[in-house]
């Protein structure tokens, strides 16, 4: 007979209180498990941190995720950066839907997905189109867990419908790579890329946009966009580029420098800020003007008054007026 099928009736109480204990001790575990499996990012030194970090977003003041070519992740919580430590595939861009929501993609089509506070790999971008192999993702836009695109090299776009990614059909050759990308809204979205590209999304289909773009020989690559309205926007790229959309027609402004604009985002129609190689760029009193020379790749602006760049290493911080550096990775502070 099995003793512990059929234990003395003295001792069936201990017996129920040790399998319970061993049941909770198990759930524990199996929980602590699946929290570290879901997790797997340990705060490292930002001695540790390659320095290859080029895209930021800050969700809130308190609240921020930092991406890039590097083997780890920044998160912004409680008034500081932490550099969490990933065995992530190279990261080109991220967009938070929520403090709770959010996507970062990368080389070959690389997908991370931030959903009840982890971030996981996710591979369900699937075809539509012919596109072999996968291209690199450069830039993304949420607006909202179940809504967002994608664009990167080969022309490629991609698509969100809330329950997978699928590439779409692309109105440029294969030769342009697509760098930057807004969403106005679920019905229209612009993106940009090389030779001064441009491309609109409306009426449900991308197509190219003809503009009046520089006459030299070699056109230079639109890197970012930022639209303000569905009537108002700003793009920039090589050799200084800065061009805007107004009335309905993008056209050529004067630029302060002929340094290459990574990154532009705007605070209000008549205030915005680019940053680029060795080069920061206020817009105010209807110009562009060069205000700082510590340059970055990427920035997110939480008010007028206050925002975060990244790029070349450093981490800034705008705060009473004045772009500083707050973190030095790769390297002891």
């Amino acid at each position: 007979m099995c003793c512990l099928c059929h234990p003395p009736t003295s001792t069936r109480p201990l017996l129920i209180l040790v399998l319970l204990v061993c049941f909770l001790s198990a759930c524990n575990l199996e929980q602590d498990a699946s929290t570290n499996s879901c997790q797997g990012l340990v705060e490292v030194s930002y001695a540790k941190v390659d320095p290859g970090f080029g895209a930021v977003q800050m969700i809130s003041q308190d609240e921020g995720w930092a991406v890039g070519s590097s083997n780890a992740l920044l998160h912004y919580k409680a008034s500081r950066w932490a550099a969490l430590e990933t065995g992530f595939l190279p990261l080109d861009d991220l967009s938070m839907s929520s403090v709770d929501e959010g996507w970062a993609v990368g080389s070959a089509g690389f997908l991370m997905h931030y959903h009840n506070g982890c971030w996981q790999t996710d591979g369900s971008l699937v075809s539509s189109v012919a596109i072999t192999p996968n291209p690199n993702l450069t830039a993304v836009h949420m607006l909202s867990n179940t809504a967002g695109w994608a664009v990167g090299t080969r022309g490629a776009i991609a698509h969100y419908d809330g329950s997978r990614w699928v590439w779409v059909e692309s109105p440029v050759p294969s030769n342009v790579n697509l760098g930057g990308l807004f969403m106005v809204s679920p019905t229209e979205g612009w993106a940009v890329g090389d030779d001064s590209t441009i491309v609109h999304y409306t009426a449900g289909k991308w197509q190219n946009v003809q503009w009046t773009s520089p006459t030299n020989m070699l056109q230079p690559s639109l890197i970012d966009v930022y639209m303000t309205s569905a009537d108002e926007g700003w793009a920039v790229g090589g050799n200084g580029l800065i061009v805007r959309y107004s009335n309905g027609v993008w056209s050529k402004v004067s630029s302060p420098t002929n340094n290459t604009l990574l990154g532009v985002e705007m605070v209000s129609p008549i205030e915005g800020w680019v940053v680029g190689g060795g080069v920061i760029l206020h817009y105010s009193n209807s110009k562009w003007s060069q205000v700082d020379g510590k340059g970055a790749l990427s920035l997110s602006m939480i008010s007028p008054a206050e925002g975060w760049a990244i790029g070349g290493g450093s981490i800034l911080h705008y705060v009473n007026g004045v772009w500083q550096k707050e973190i030095q990775l790769g390297n002891r502070l």
